[in-house]
């Protein structure tokens, strides 16, 4: 199965506070993730980092778009961001 997201070595943060440092994660086409853990510990930074709201420091992001009203085939693009 192709994978939908990879994150290689994921650094962000929000000015001097560094909240994720070196996150690696790969989730496949038809695989679930369930993001867990206690207040602050970076949830919402991990997956505001992914769709871009949050600026990163470092790493990779490489994720595949899929319309959800055409074949995957036919509709599918790369998205790929890196920081130093």
């Amino acid at each position: 199965m192709p994978e939908l997201l990879t994150i290689e070595r994921l650094s962000a943060g929000y000015g001097e506070a560094v909240v994720l440092n070196e996150v690696s994660l790969a989730l496949a086409e038809g695989q679930s993730l369930a993001l867990l853990g206690r207040n602050g510990m970076g949830k919402t930074t991990l997956i505001n980092s992914i769709v871009g709201v949050t600026r990163f420091i470092a790493g990779l992001k490489n994720a595949a778009a899929i319309s959800a009203t055409s074949s995957p085939a036919a509709s599918s693009r790369c998205s790929r961001s890196a920081a130093p």
